[in-house]
């Protein structure tokens, strides 16, 4: 019986997995889709854009 729960439980691990990761997917792509209004909207450069949603880029040294 318990051999059964360690499955139920790594597949509830798994779907968990899966819906946080498709979740994260269409998020992007959504954000994506919403970039030329957002730009025109509020005016936003590209550094705007990805400084509002914490997109890597390259900083400038201090130097």
């Amino acid at each position: 019986m318990s051999q059964s729960k360690t499955k139920n439980y790594r597949w509830i691990v798994v779907v968990l997995l899966f819906t946080a990761t498709t979740i994260n997917y269409l998020d992007r792509q959504i954000i994506g889709l919403l970039k030329p209004l957002l730009e025109s909207e509020f005016q936003w450069t590209e550094t705007d854009f990805a400084s509002t949603f914490n997109l890597d880029l390259k900083k400038p040294s201090l130097e």
